[in-house]
């Protein structure tokens, strides 16, 4: 989880124009009990990397712990703009790890804009509103939160940067993008497209062996789905599938996702 927690991280901060970003995580560093303070001292160990004037270049790193004998979670986010070494911190705390992928948008866009000497910032991911034809308006906001309904998969989690992931049953988890689009006969689709690269736990109903077989072909998992009157997503999810004779092939299969209260 927080493995995937950093990774949206550094996607938001991919996602700002003219900004190259540096993946400093390490893995025994996320480990440690450190201070704020202490934070800035692991970017001493990490060499500069200069820029070209045209762009920025920034290095990241997050810090996610939780307090011993407390449910309160500690997120450390980290950055050094390597253009003027100008080092910003930014810790808060929270009560569920749930409001640290809700807020994760806030704190990134905060981050950048201190690290690029601004007090505010455009950083930040559109999400168009749009109006179905009963003038209902509806964002990315309609459908942020937890959502469950497939056999295979444990939870989905829609955040309002339009990113998100997939925790499936066997634990293996799969980034997302979410985009809100009008088709053309006026209505409204839910577009949601695996990010990752192939993995064959993403197919937890296909013999392992068969889905290897498919690692060079097969193209990004896709929901297309529709928001319901009464809450629900429903539509079709474009995979591979084995049928009854052991063959797979990539096909449409119907879903249906409720919002986990």
């Amino acid at each position: 989880m927080k493995t995937i927690t950093q990774d949206l991280f550094l996607a938001q901060i991919r996602s700002i124009e003219n900004i190259n970003v540096i993946d400093s995580s390490d893995k025994d560093f996320s480990k440690q009990e450190l201070s704020d303070d202490d934070s800035f001292d692991y970017f001493q160990s990490l060499p500069s990397t200069k820029s070209s004037v045209d762009s920025v270049t920034i290095s990241f790193f997050a810090i996610i712990k939780k307090e011993i004998g407390s449910d309160t979670w500690h997120c450390i986010v980290s950055a050094r703009n390597e253009n003027n070494s100008k080092k910003e911190t930014i810790s808060k705390d929270y009560d569920s790890y749930y409001k640290i992928l809700t807020d994760s948008k806030n704190s990134i866009s905060d981050l950048i804009a201190i690290s690029l000497g601004n007090k505010t910032t455009t950083v930040d991911v559109a999400s168009s509103q749009v109006t179905t034809n009963d003038t209902e308006n509806i964002s990315l906001d309609n459908i942020v939160g937890t959502w469950v309904g497939e056999p295979t998969i444990m939870k989905v989690l829609i955040m309002r940067s339009g990113r998100g992931f997939v925790i499936f049953s066997n634990g293996a988890s799969m980034n997302i993008q979410i985009d809100v689009l009008r088709t053309t006969n006026s209505k409204f689709t839910v577009k949601i497209m695996q990010m990752n690269k192939f993995n064959a736990s993403f197919y937890p109903d296909v013999q392992r062996q068969k889905v290897l077989d498919f690692a060079s072909t097969a193209t990004p998992i896709e929901w297309t789905l529709s928001l319901s009157k009464d809450g629900m997503l429903n539509g079709t999810k474009k995979t591979l599938v084995e049928d009854e004779s052991g063959s797979i092939k990539e096909t449409l299969v119907n879903v249906s996702w409720k919002k986990k209260a």
